[in-house]
């Protein structure tokens, strides 16, 4: 302050000269001062309390309020508390805008924030303080702390599924859940331990899979070191589950049920201050064979008549092992009897790994023996046979069933059979079969022009047709009618035969007849000249057949046509020309073509073929072409 006599400034004080001072004759009295500015206002900051370490919640979280500068008068503060975002560990009524009072004299203070214990698990978070602007103080740097608190419940990893046995084949699901969603930042990974007679992976017993859910992956689950992890993801949180599938392999080994214990390792949790516990809610289990082994008896309902027979069969679903068999007792009810005095008997085709035995006796059984190597065949068919007892008796029933099954070397015991045979009758004898003459040969052109089935001096082929099967031996009679006279001839038939091939009838030569065609009558008769009783009945409408055969002893006619009918062919010239069988032969025709004598003319049938080709066949089904 210059050119104010008598005053001077100095330490922040304005004071007056003493009046000893050389310029006190000129100082004034009274100074007017004009202050320009502002006050200089105090810095207020805050900074957590000793240090930044996490606190537990239920413990307050302390921070100071510091104030640089003028500490002369008392300083209200304002505030702004937030709690952690994932968690409520600050009750309502202390969040929010707060203040606080630095004390006159006082540099600082501290302010608490109350945290709430509870037994509820929630991520650690923290728990920030804000200085906000005020009219009496200005921000400092650090306007804003923060304590981490952490959560002292602990999560809970619970692992559950139903301990039901499962077979071979089949699959099961079990699920591991978390007591709440995890966030960013924290993770629990879960180890899986497996204990039993069964063994995991996919060269073994059973094999895991995972599904898909947030934030979980699985890993090793079929391998060494089977691992579940929830990990929170960026943004939102993990599901709380995730379900886990455990399939049964077919390993087609002979075994007893095989037990599986699925457990829980150490967890290993991050980002979670209150631990883990466990709880293990899946028991024990069995893994067996496949499906109990169910014998299954099938036939049909349909009658049958004495001398006839019916097959129905015996099969299991698979074939057995070494050390597995299978005993099946067959029961047989009904009014029909069973033997080779009854009413019908049982025969067993060959089966690998099968025996029957005593089928038409007091124990009829079939038994499946798993062979060293291999397994059994699958299935065994079998027949039953009715017996002809030539007695009036009218039907009589017949119901096969299976009695009680004893397995040996299964895993589990074989189930209830199913018999889908059902009930069926055996009828007394049908009547005799009606017995038919059928020719082997079709109409053609014979040497003489004519439609035949053959020529003269041919041989006919035919057969005796039967309605059915016949029962037994059987000698069947007919007779040979031509031109010329008539003989009778027979033919032995088997048991169960229908067809009945007859050969060795040659036509006759030197029958002159007058339209160029004479007949041969084939005919069954009534049984003669037999030691076997014909068990055949006649039907007047097919009893007989009758065979045209052409006569030969006449001029051939016309049966070959060349179009043109000659042919002039300069020398090195070729022609054409055509062929032309003019009816359907009896049998195939081939036909010789050469050039006339003397001459050096060639003909060539087949141009596509090498070589000159001398010869035309003409097929008796394919004649025209």
């Amino acid at each position: 302050m210059y050119g104010l006599n008598g005053w001077s400034i100095g330490d922040n004080l304005l004071y007056r000269e003493p009046e000893t001072s050389v310029w006190k004759k000129d100082s004034i009295d009274v100074l007017k001062l004009r202050i320009d500015g502002f006050r200089k206002l105090p810095t207020v900051t805050i900074a957590p309390k000793t240090n930044s370490n996490p606190v537990t919640e239920g413990t307050a979280a302390v921070f100071t309020v510091s104030r640089m500068k003028d500490t002369a008068n008392a300083l209200t503060v304002n505030l702004h508390v937030d709690d952690a975002t994932n968690s409520d560990f600050v009750s309502g009524s202390n969040e929010g805008d707060k203040t606080v009072i630095v004390p006159a004299g006082s540099a600082s203070v501290d302010y608490s924030v109350a945290t709430q214990g509870d037994t509820t698990d929630e991520p650690d978070g923290p728990v920030s303080v804000t200085v906000k602007d005020g009219t009496s103080y200005k921000l400092g740097d650090t306007s804003s702390a923060t304590r981490t608190v952490q959560d002292d419940d602990a999560a809970t990893v619970t692992l559950t599924g139903a301990a039901t046995d499962l077979t071979e084949g089949s699959a099961k699901t079990f699920t591991l859940s978390i007591s709440r969603g995890l966030y960013s930042g924290e993770s629990l990974s879960i180890p899986l331990t497996f204990s039993g007679t069964a063994t995991r992976g996919t060269a073994g017993d059973y094999t895991l899979t995972c599904s898909s859910a947030v934030g979980v992956t699985c890993s090793e689950l079929n391998g060494s070191g089977p691992t579940v992890t929830f990990t929170g993801p960026s943004t939102g949180q993990t599901d709380t589950s995730v379900t886990l599938t455990l399939t049964a392999l077919s390993d087609n080994t002979r075994e007893s049920g095989e037990t599986v214990d699925v457990g829980m390792g150490t967890v290993t949790a991050t980002g979670s201050g209150g631990g883990v516990t466990t709880t293990d809610s899946f028991g024990q289990f069995t893994i067996n064979d496949e499906d109990a082994t169910v014998v299954t008896l099938t036939g049909t309902t349909q009658a049958l008549y004495e001398s006839n027979s019916k097959p129905f069969t015996l099969s299991i679903p698979r074939g057995l092992l070494n050390g597995e068999s299978l005993s099946i007792p067959l029961t047989f009810s009904g009014t029909a009897t069973r033997g080779t005095t009854g009413d019908y008997t049982l025969t067993c085709s060959s089966a690998v790994g099968v025996t029957c035995s005593d089928l038409n006796g007091n124990a009829p059984t079939v038994t499946f023996t798993g062979p060293t190597t291999g397994k059994t065949d699958r299935s065994v068919p079998f027949i039953l046979e009715a017996r002809s007892d030539n007695t009036v008796e009218g039907g009589e029933t017949v119901n096969i069933g299976i009695g009680t099954v004893t397995a040996t070397g299964f895993g589990r015991s074989a189930g209830s059979p199913v018999d889908n045979s059902g009930e069926f009758i055996i009828n007394d004898p049908l009547p005799y079969p009606t017995v038919s003459p059928h020719l082997l040969h079709s109409k053609g052109l014979g040497k003489n022009g004519k439609q035949c089935h053959l020529n003269e001096g041919g041989t006919i082929n035919a057969e005796l047709r039967l309605s059915r099967a016949l029962s037994q031996w059987t000698d069947i009679s007919y007779r040979v009618t031509n031109p010329n006279g008539s003989y009778g001839s027979q033919w032995q038939a088997r048991p169960g035969l229908k067809d009945l091939g007859i050969s060795g009838i040659t036509t006759e030569n030197n029958v002159v007849a007058p339209n160029g065609v004479h007949e041969v009558v084939i005919e069954v008769v009534p049984a003669k000249w037999t030691a076997n009783p014909g068990q055949y009945s006649i039907d007047e409408a097919v009893r007989k057949t009758t065979v045209l055969v052409c006569d030969n002893d006449g001029p051939m006619p016309k049966t070959l046509e060349f179009s043109p009918g000659s042919v002039s062919v300069p020398e090195g010239a070729g022609k054409d020309y055509k062929v032309t069988l003019l009816g359907q032969p009896t049998g195939d025709v081939t036909v010789t073509i050469t050039g006339a004598s003397g001459t050096d003319v060639t003909v060539d049938t087949d141009p596509n073929l090498a070589g000159n080709q001398d010869t035309l066949t003409f097929m008796q089904s394919d004649w025209k072409a």
